[in-house]
């Protein structure tokens, strides 16, 4: 009995009945009648249930209580007023399925409506009743028959249909921009799990906020929407290195959310993300250890970094180096003082890295500050290209001391290797776990 009583909505109306037998519209309805029958007077209650009035499912719940006062003898049956057209999906007794109904004229009484009964005596309990469609709460004529019949009026399902005006949906996919362009592309999945904040207001000024997750496939989406709702939409981002690419700000290129009008659904409020971690970097301490001077013999290391723009704090260019030795002295000794002395040592340690197998040189990281040459805002490029440029720049600008112009672009180029020694800021192939720590 609880799904009656789980108020969908409470529409009182306080319309005019617009035709039909039986009811009409809710002014002062009573929620309880007595009748009083032959023989000797006898007394028999109609109650309605308090808050049974539900529409649930397109469909209008509605139930009563019938008892006898003093006696115990039984209604021949009873008609709870319906408008034509009116059509009932379901009666419960008790919470268990009832057919002794139908509906109609009352042959014996002239009612229209539910007939209990059929003159089988309907017992005294709960009688719950579905009604095909979404009606307001009004009056209906109650109609009890034992050897003669009396009527009265009593809340019920009202002739005024419920009108819902039209709803729509909000939503889009959340996927994972392996490439970092701000659009999806062939092959790129969806992520699940992932969080949207929502919100709308009706035109009526309600305020209706909640948070989608998204699917297996990504997909997110918010329906029962009215039509001319304004919303907004805009993700949650979870823990650990994920950065938003789309959508942006046009102006600012900073992450942004969506906000519209809903006058149809809206469904391609799309997110793109990446996250970052390792890429198979070794730092340079390990390229001044035992172990990176073991690799550094045996694979032709001398020669990769003799062939580089290597620069000291004074901005001389030094070497060739004659073996390894040589080069952990140097290395050790970098400094950021002059800038182009530790990206140079940056440099040296991912060159390194990429000629032994350690990193792919094709493999994207961020560097953020639009000193990239790809993805969204310039923010990323690939490892081949960041060397190149840091080698460039050293070469160009030996000596960056504090307030020389070059010294920010080889600051945001250190510490783009710094992070790519340290397994920090490449773009993952796949998504990562999605986690927001609850």
């Amino acid at each position: 009995m609880n799904r009656f009583k789980a108020m969908c909505g409470l529409l009182a109306a306080a319309a005019l009945a617009v035709g039909g037998a039986g009811t009409s519209a809710f002014a002062s309805c009573p929620d309880s009648i007595t009748l009083t029958l032959e023989p000797q007077n006898r007394q028999f209650t109609m109650t309605y249930v308090p808050d049974s009035y539900a529409v649930i499912g397109g469909n209008t719940h509605i139930c009563y209580d019938l008892e006898t006062i003093g006696h115990s003898e039984q209604l021949s049956h009873f008609v709870i007023g319906l408008c034509v057209g009116q059509s009932v999906v379901s009666v419960e007794y008790n919470g268990d399925p009832f057919s002794d109904y139908s509906v109609g004229p009352d042959g014996s009484t002239g009612a229209y409506g539910l007939k209990i009964g059929s003159d089988n005596e309907p017992p005294n309990g709960r009688y719950c009743i579905v009604v095909q469609g979404a009606w307001e709460l009004g009056c209906t004529t109650v109609t009890m028959k034992k050897q003669n019949h009396q009527s009265g009026e009593i809340k019920g399902i009202s002739c005024n249909p419920i009108v819902v005006p039209p709803q729509f949906c909000i939503g889009g996919e959340k996927f994972y921009d392996a490439n970092a362009n701000g659009q999806r592309d062939p092959g790129e999945l969806g992520i699940p799990n992932f969080r949207i904040a929502w919100s709308y207001t009706t035109p009526d000024n309600v305020v209706v906020s909640g948070t989608a997750v998204t699917d297996v496939d990504g997909i997110w989406r918010v329906c029962d929407i009215p039509e001319g709702s304004s919303y907004s939409a805009y993700e949650m981002l979870p823990l650990g290195t994920w950065i938003q690419t789309m959508p942006l700000d046009p102006v600012t290129q900073q992450p942004t959310g969506y906000e519209g009008i809903v006058n149809a659904d809206v469904l391609n409020l799309d997110f793109g993300n990446l996250c970052l971690g390792g890429g198979g970097g070794h730092t340079m301490g390990f390229w001044s250890n035992p172990n990176g001077r073991q690799l550094f013999n045996a694979q032709g290391g001398l020669a990769l970094v003799n062939a580089l723009n290597k620069v000291n704090t004074a901005g001389n260019f030094v070497g060739p180096f004659a073996n390894h030795s040589q080069f952990r002295s140097w290395l050790l000794g970098a400094s950021a003082t002059n800038m182009a002395y530790m990206l140079s040592a940056q440099n040296a340690a991912m060159n390194l890295n990429v000629h032994v197998g350690f990193v792919d040189g094709n493999s994207l990281v961020y560097i953020g500050g639009g000193y990239g040459n790809t993805g969204v805002g310039n923010n990323y490029i690939s490892i081949n290209d960041l060397m190149l440029a840091a080698n460039a720049s050293v070469g160009s600008d030996p000596l960056t001391l504090a307030g020389h112009p070059a010294r920010d672009y080889q600051e945001a180029l250190k510490n783009a290797l710094d992070a790519a020694n340290n397994n920090q800021n490449f773009v993952q192939p796949v998504a990562c776990p999605v986690n927001y720590g609850d």
